[in-house]
């Protein structure tokens, strides 16, 4: 009887200890990955935020409706769309996993964004009546902070916080992380506003991409 509990004692100080190991090599490998990874990623992530901000920052007319669409369709549609493709990527395993996800969690991807601002115009003109003043932003800086980092199988998932200091009239639209959003922008003095999101990534050639992101709450 002694005998057999001695030799389960051992295999369960056996078992305690591959488990320490285990945790301890996740945990040192994780810290190494984003000592190297996270400047990169944050970016890349950086990158996207801020050009696709820049591409909707207006400096015609404040008044003249027509002005500001005809902005929206010539000049911040394909300016965000140059970021999506300078930024982002296709993966064929997170659309998998939007298609077969059973706890109903559901990645944007860079194909909902495009489709969601074909065309950003309508998309502006149909959210205000012809009397109402379009909004704009004349001014627009973005600061965007990687919190947490960790490796995902071969890729990454960074949660990540962007925070927007926006001059202009109203509450403007710009290519997010998640889509188009509705960013705040103050007339005459600055409006901060802050958003958190949950983004993946992959790297393909050395080279970073985002392939999918979600609110983080």
């Amino acid at each position: 009887m002694k005998h057999r509990l001695k030799r389960l004692n051992r295999g369960i100080l056996l078992g305690v200890l591959v488990l320490l190991a285990f945790a301890i090599y996740i945990t040192a490998d994780n810290a190494l990955f984003k000592s190297k990874e996270k400047d990169e990623i944050e970016k890349v992530i950086s990158g996207f935020v801020n050009d696709a901000a820049q591409a909707c920052v207006y400096t015609g007319s404040a008044t003249d409706r027509d002005s500001i669409l005809k902005f929206y369709e010539e000049q911040a549609e394909p300016g965000c769309k140059e970021a999506l493709n300078k930024y982002w990527d296709h993966s064929e395993a997170l659309e998998k996993y939007n298609e077969n996800s059973i706890f109903g969690e559901y990645f944007t991807t860079k194909d909902d964004i495009v489709q969601e601002m074909s065309p950003l115009k309508d998309f502006l003109d149909n959210s205000y009546d012809t009397s109402s003043a379009m909004p704009y932003f004349s001014k627009i800086d973005c600061t965007t902070t990687v919190e947490s980092l960790k490796r995902n199988g071969s890729g990454a998932t960074a949660i990540v916080t962007v925070r927007y200091d926006a001059m202009g009239s109203g509450v403007p639209i710009l290519a997010g992380p998640i889509g188009v959003d509705y960013v705040e922008a103050g007339t005459g003095s600055q409006v901060s506003t802050s958003e958190s999101y949950r983004i993946e990534l992959y790297k393909q050639d050395g080279e970073w991409k985002i392939v999918g992101s979600d609110w983080h709450y």
